[in-house]
């Protein structure tokens, strides 16, 4: 999503994951890689479950290797964090996301979806397969 009103032209990105899927997310807006750590010791405290989980993180273009003067900085904290899960994603001209940490009880706005010069951290866990169950001619998924 491009939400730089200098920038003549515009286009979304999306990636839909369905199915037995938990999802956490948060957004991080720090300059610091201790705001990373603390941003992302939030996303630690989700309850998802960890031995199916994947993250999908997009970072602003502004970030990243000149922003940090070293490569994969967010990315090398995120997997000291969560060693055992893997993380893609990709660069854009804005984020779209919802920091779940700040938006708790509160009614969501579109400007919770919406950012700029920040990481979008979301974990992905797909729940255990379950086994179809044939009941009669057609096949049922029990849960």
């Amino acid at each position: 999503m491009f939400v730089d009103s200098e920038i003549k032209s515009s286009g979304v990105i999306g990636l839909g994951i369905c199915g037995n899927v938990q999802a956490m997310s948060i957004v991080h807006h720090g300059e610091s890689t201790r705001g990373v750590s603390q941003s992302l010791s939030l996303l630690k405290k989700s309850t998802i479950e960890s031995d199916t989980t994947v993250c999908f993180m997009v970072s602003c273009v502004g970030r990243g290797e000149t922003f940090y003067k070293s490569k994969n900085v967010e990315t090398g904290i995120f997997q000291k964090e969560f060693p055992n899960v893997p993380i893609g994603g990709f660069f854009g001209n804005g984020e779209v996301g919802l920091d779940q940490h700040s938006t708790e009880g509160k009614p969501l706005k579109d400007s919770h979806f919406l950012h700029s010069y920040s990481s979008v951290f979301c974990l992905c866990s797909l729940g255990k397969p379950t086994a179809p169950v044939r009941q009669g001619g057609s096949v049922t998924v029990s849960q």
